[in-house]
């Protein structure tokens, strides 16, 4: 998707500054921009966040520019990661799945955490939202089994290595036990609640799918979990 380009006009209004202030900037070298051939200041969403990131800029209460004001007719991956656009964030990570590349699609994972998306965020906000409209295209007949068995094996193997990038908290010793029942194939949701609950400190066993209810109990019994997901 083309990167969009922000005006100096937009930059200032979205930092609450003034034109003159944003163009010392960029003379300084502190904010980078490209020069049109008409010699127009123009900024990628990604340099402003550089910037803002370099220099402790608080991003709590930005004006955000409208979409109307970039350059590229579509919301690029740079906006709706700055307004935290979660229905473009999810729309993008549906077509990554569908297109079956694991690597990109864990890139485009890391991308979302690496710009300040916290982990329950990309579940519940991005995971989840595009699986719900996979499963409803394939209810309509307009996504074959092959694509969703594609998508959904494309999304787990992302969403494991991402779990190893994941800042973890110290362990408080207890332990959760996770897992679905038997004729239960679905894997993403407890994955992702395996995980969350790894990443705060939660000792966890991870059963997998389609687990005999009697194997269940036996592995509550061998673990004695303070938690118990199903």
């Amino acid at each position: 998707m083309k990167s969009s380009l922000l005006s100096t006009t937009a930059v200032a209004a979205m930092l609450k500054v003034n034109e003159s202030t944003v163009k010392r900037w960029t003379d300084k070298g502190s904010l980078r921009c490209i020069k049109t051939p008409g010699g127009h200041r123009k900024y990628k969403m990604k340099d402003v966040v550089a910037f803002m990131d370099q220099f402790a800029y608080d991003v709590t209460d930005l004006l955000v520019p409208a979409k109307e004001s970039l350059s590229s007719v579509n919301v690029s991956t740079d906006y709706a990661l700055l307004t935290k656009d979660f229905a473009a964030l999810s729309d993008l990570f549906y077509n990554t799945c569908l297109e079956g590349n694991r690597e990109n699609t864990f890139q485009y994972l890391h991308l979302l955490y690496a710009n300040r998306i916290s982990q329950p965020e990309i579940y519940d906000r991005v995971v989840f939202p595009a699986f719900a409209k996979i499963g409803m295209q394939w209810s309509a007949g307009n996504l074959g089994i092959e694509q969703e068995h594609l998508a959904s094996n494309t999304a787990m193997h992302a969403i494991i290595k991402l779990q190893d990038h994941i800042t973890k908290r110290p362990s408080h010793g207890k332990v959760a036990v996770c897992g679905c029942l038997e004729h239960e194939h679905h894997e993403i949701g407890i994955t992702c609640v395996n995980n969350i609950l790894e990443s705060n400190g939660w000792t966890t066993y991870y059963l997998g799918t389609d687990l005999p209810t009697e194997s269940f109990i036996d592995a509550i019994e061998q673990h004695v979990p303070a938690l118990v997901c199903i």
